[in-house]
């Protein structure tokens, strides 16, 4: 795990969007997953994709940065390990709802961090999942979540 300060070498400012400029398809939506684990991630894209979500899946914090800059508006959903190779989730999770505030964020870790995940709610809807989960409890929480965001914006 990497220092808090890894941010700080993000070369570009973030772009601010408001909660109503997140798009969310008719047929699910649209998740952004940032997970290293290569078995995990398929799994994961597998149960999301076969309930409707689509998927783009990263393995790094700084990918997924990439991404969000490139399109913020793409992503209704962020699906994000706490422990990753470049930076924590909970870094990562703060970093992006700077560009887009109250973007839903479903963390996970194999162990407990549901203080970060408190931490988080205070920046928009949040929700904590421990290792290993069921994909019909992934399935809900995601779309708890874009539901919360959509009621909020």
């Amino acid at each position: 795990m990497h220092p808090p300060s890894a941010l700080s070498h993000w070369p570009h400012a973030p772009r601010v969007l408001k909660g109503s400029d997140i798009l969310m398809p008719e047929r699910g939506g649209r998740v952004l997953m940032v997970e290293d684990e290569p078995e995990i991630a398929r799994m994961v894209e597998h149960v999301f994709r076969g309930a409707g979500l689509i998927m783009t899946a990263v393995a790094s914090g700084y990918e997924a940065m990439r991404l969000i800059e490139l399109d913020p508006r793409a992503y209704s959903l962020l699906f994000a390990d706490y422990l990753l190779p470049d930076m924590d989730g909970l870094d990562l999770c703060r970093h992006l709802r700077l560009m887009i505030p109250g973007l839903p964020v479903l963390l996970s870790s194999g162990s407990e961090r549901s203080d970060a995940c408190q931490q988080l709610k205070l920046g928009g809807p949040t929700v904590f999942v421990r290792k290993p989960y069921l994909p019909a409890q992934l399935i809900r929480h995601a779309r708890n979540l874009m539901m919360r965001s959509l009621q909020a914006a």
